[in-house]
C-alpha cells in the first residue's frame, strides 16, 4: 500500500489506543482495537484490472494479466449475483416460517376442538346406552307397579332425544 493517506482511510479505520496497557492500567476498552473494513469504492476486480492496465509485466504477462483480471470480475459478479440470490431465499424461507406457524396454531386450535368433540360424542353415547336400558326395564316393572314404569320408559325415551341433540353449536372455520 501507498503512503497516501486517502487510499489508507478508504479501505481501514484504525482507532487510536487510549491506553497501550504497559503500565498496567489498561482496562476495557469502548473501542474496539480490531479494525472496521469499510465497504470501499474500490473492489479487488477494480484493483486487479488497474493492475492489468497499468503495469500488466507485473503479473508476468500482458494476456495472464487481463485473464486474472477477468477471472476476478466475474467472481466478484457471480458473488453478488449469490447475495440476490441468498437474499431471496431468505425471504422465502420468512415467508414459510410464518405459514408453518400459522398451520401450526390452526392444527393445536383444531386438535382441541377434535379432542372435546370426541369427549361430547362419548358422552352423547353414553347417554344414548342408559337411556336404551332404561326402556326394557320400564317394560319388566309395568307388571309391578305401571306409574313408576311409565316414568322410567319417559326417562328413558328422554335420555335418548337428548343423546341425539348436538351440543356444541360452534361450526369448524374452513
Amino acid at each position: 500500500m501507498s503512503d497516501n493517506p486517502e487510499t489508507k482511510d478508504a479501505y481501514v479505520v484504525v482507532p487510536d489506543i487510549v491506553d497501550s496497557g504497559s503500565a498496567g492500567t489498561q482496562g476495557n476498552s469502548s473501542q474496539s482495537l480490531v479494525p472496521e473494513i469499510i465497504n470501499a469504492p474500490y473492489s479487488i476486480g477494480n484493483f486487479v484490472t488497474g493492475l492489468a492496465e497499468e503495469k500488466p509485466k507485473s503479473l508476468r504477462s500482458d494476456a495472464a494479466a487481463l485473464i486474472l483480471a477477468r477471472v476476478v470480475n466475474r467472481n466478484e459478479y457471480d458473488i453478488g449475483e449469490m447475495k440476490k440470490e441468498i437474499h431471496l431465499l431468505r425471504n422465502k424461507l420468512d415467508e414459510a416460517k410464518e405459514k408453518v406457524a400459522t398451520y401450526s396454531e390452526r392444527i393445536n386450535s383444531l386438535s382441541g376442538r377434535l379432542r372435546d368433540l370426541l369427549k361430547e360424542r362419548h358422552i352423547r353415547n353414553s347417554i344414548i346406552t342408559i337411556g336404551s336400558l332404561l326402556i326394557p326395564i320400564s317394560y319388566n316393572i309395568h307388571k309391578d307397579n305401571p306409574l313408576s314404569s311409565y316414568v322410567v320408559g319417559f326417562l328413558g325415551l328422554l335420555l335418548i332425544f337428548v343423546g341425539w341433540l348436538k351440543y356444541s353449536g360452534e361450526e369448524v372455520d374452513k
